[in-house]
């Protein structure tokens, strides 16, 4: 018999900047609501930023923020990539390399989606990420 879905749904979010510390403030903040909404309880995982020594307007758990990718798009746990870095490289291949390891993404990337949405989508069909 497959296994059901998880209890909780694990969330990478890629980058740190306005938009994306406006989700993690929501992931962090308002979990309940979400629990009450996704029917399991979110949980930011991970982080990825490029400088870890840069000044943020939020504050993370310790051990939330990685400047490593695969810690985000290795780790089976994670089942919802979410991109919000902006730019085609390397936003483009990380969105790949989620789908294709069947991750479900969340972007907020027009360029990406514009350039590369067909391919996308069709990446996530393939891997039952849609």
């Amino acid at each position: 018999m497959p296994a059901g879905p998880p209890d909780v749904i694990n969330v990478g979010l890629m980058g740190l900047g306005v938009v994306g510390t406006g989700v993690a403030a929501h992931l962090l903040h308002r979990g309940p609501s979400l629990t009450d909404v996704a029917g399991r309880r979110v949980n930011l995982k991970k982080v990825l930023v490029r400088d870890t020594s840069l000044p943020r307007d939020i504050d993370l758990p310790p051990g939330l923020i990685t400047t490593n990718a695969e810690d985000i798009l290795s780790d089976p746990e994670i089942h919802v990539l979410v991109e919000v870095m902006g730019g085609t490289d390397p936003a483009e291949g990380y969105l790949k390399q989620g789908l294709s390891s069947g991750k479900h993404v969340v972007t907020a990337n027009k360029e990406v989606m514009a350039k590369s949405g067909p391919e996308l989508l069709a990446l996530a069909r393939k891997n039952a990420a849609d």
